[in-house]
């Protein structure tokens, strides 16, 4: 999928609906990564330009393993 979302939604010639689905995509996509992973997400948030996520994993693992 090739688009372009800036902060706004402001003249991107997407509408609304399809940067909402493009989120939703993002969110399976990171939770099935995460699952593989062994990694529990606890809250997501896509947002425009970056994601915010919140999780936790075993202590075997460090932070830049996950990242």
């Amino acid at each position: 999928i090739q688009t372009t979302i800036s902060s706004g939604l402001q003249n991107t010639g997407t509408s609304v609906l399809q940067h909402q689905s493009l989120y939703g995509e993002m969110k399976a996509i990171l939770q099935k990564v995460a699952e593989l992973a062994d990694v529990q997400i606890q809250e997501i948030e896509v947002m425009p330009e970056h994601i915010h996520i919140l999780c936790s994993f075993k202590p075997k693992y460090s932070v830049t393993d996950i990242v």
